[in-house]
């Protein structure tokens, strides 16, 4: 049945991938209230089955509301695939941090694991379609599509999604345009 969704979510977020957002898709959100509260909400029974720390920076920053704009469903959609990695790849009893800054008019939300660093020679293929060519002898694997179609969906609203490497861990970090 994992599998099965995973492939579902897969087909259903390409064949929606190419449709570029219009203003129509776009609305005035509040990033803590509207994309990462309710999505750490969805995903709390998977976070506590694998025994992970979760550490939400946002609700410490002090800062109030944070705006963003796009689309609620998209945004939830790039958080949630951001966080499913995290439990994914950072293991049993890892550690993910969620936290943000702002950097010049614009917003930056990272998601950081404390599993394996990507190695260096798989970076370049990580937000590639291409990859998912490759058969996996992961069972929980999916197409290997959702960091594709994540930077995708960014890059539709006008951020962008990369991959910062750390000395012990991952940083997946998602650039949001301001209100």
């Amino acid at each position: 049945i994992e599998k099965t969704i995973h492939l579902t979510e897969d087909f259903i977020g390409k064949s929606l991938a190419d449709r570029r957002p219009g203003a129509r898709d776009e609305d005035r959100l509040d990033l803590t209230e509207d994309i990462v509260d309710p999505v750490l909400a969805e995903l709390a029974a998977d976070i506590q089955n694998h025994q992970i720390t979760l550490v939400n920076r946002l609700h410490t920053q002090g800062e109030g509301k944070v705006p963003v704009r796009g689309s609620k469903l998209w945004l939830q959609c790039v958080f949630r695939n951001l966080i499913n990695n995290g439990i994914k790849y950072g293991g049993r009893g890892c550690t993910i941090v969620v936290d943000f800054e702002t950097q010049g008019s614009a917003c930056r939300l990272q998601v950081y694991n404390t599993g394996q660093t990507v190695p260096e020679a798989s970076r370049p293929m990580l937000f590639s379609p291409i990859r998912s060519l490759r058969p996996s002898k992961n069972r929980h694997q999916g197409l290997g599509l959702g960091l594709s179609l994540s930077r995708d969906i960014m890059q539709n609203f006008g951020g962008d999604l990369w991959y910062e490497a750390q000395r012990q861990g991952s940083t997946f970090v998602m650039s949001l345009p301001p209100c």
